[in-house]
């Protein structure tokens, strides 16, 4: 919550924040293939 008004994303978790690290250096649409059907299955 501090980071609110500081950061432009705030990502909640040491998961969240590994996946962002991984995926960081990978394009948009790369990203979006690998996530996109677990986080299909999520919802």
């Amino acid at each position: 919550m501090r980071a609110l008004g500081r950061r432009g994303t705030v990502s909640p978790g040491w998961l969240s924040k590994l996946l962002r690290a991984l995926t960081g250096w990978m394009p948009r649409w790369a990203a979006a293939r690998v996530f996109g059907p677990a986080m299909a299955g999520m919802t």
